[in-house]
């Protein structure tokens, strides 16, 4: 009987094993992302009456702070160079946030918890006319931070586990009232968040 119980507790082990392992890693046993729905999206683009030098000058003085802290701009971009450097681009800027969270999310939940929202963003500048400009805002990489698995891909730690999703058009919105607010725009249009009740 004794000898039964051990094969039995040996043949269980690996099985268990595979159990916690799959459970660690695998989405289908995580909470299902649901979305909240915009009634329209937000603006993702703006024409400021400020030139490219002016709406530099606000950058560097840290009017835009909502959806990072660091800023790159063509002569000084160790981390975006290969965006701030092609051509048609040499009057943009760059916000990094290096893979962290910028807040919790207004349109991605698990359960009813917001997840953390990440993403990068690129600010494109079009001069219109003397003193005009157009700002483009184009989101890059936006993730979100869905928990974490009980064991990393290389160690027996708990790792953190992303998911790719498709931007909101909130923090692009975001940014381009923050710059407007600092260049004293006074006709852009409420920023647009999901409702209560606008989950998919």
């Amino acid at each position: 009987m004794r000898r039964n119980t051990g094969c039995l507790i040996g043949a269980l082990l690996p099985i268990t094993a595979l159990v916690i392992l799959v459970y660690g890693f695998h989405p289908w046993f995580r909470h299902r992302i649901t979305t909240k729905k915009l009634t329209k999206p937000n603006p993702t683009s703006f024409v400021f009456k400020a030139s490219v030098d002016e709406i530099h000058t606000v950058l560097k003085k840290k009017a835009v702070q909502c959806c990072g802290e660091v800023i790159e701009f063509k002569g000084y971009a160790p981390f975006s160079a290969s965006i701030l450097g092609s051509p048609g681009n040499e009057n943009d800027a760059y916000i990094h946030n290096f893979h962290e969270p910028i807040g919790p999310s207004a349109v991605y939940f698990s359960g009813e918890n917001p997840l953390p929202y990440l993403c990068e963003f690129h600010l494109h500048m079009i001069p219109v006319s003397k003193g005009v400009t157009r700002v483009v805002v184009v989101a890059y990489e936006p993730e979100v931070l869905d928990g974490q698995s009980w064991w990393g891909p290389h160690n027996f730690s708990p790792a953190n586990m992303y998911k790719d999703v498709a931007p909101t058009t909130i923090e692009e919105y975001r940014i381009l009232l923050e710059l407007g607010s600092a260049l004293g725009a006074d006709n852009m249009p409420p920023l647009l968040i999901p409702t209560a009740s606008g989950k998919t």
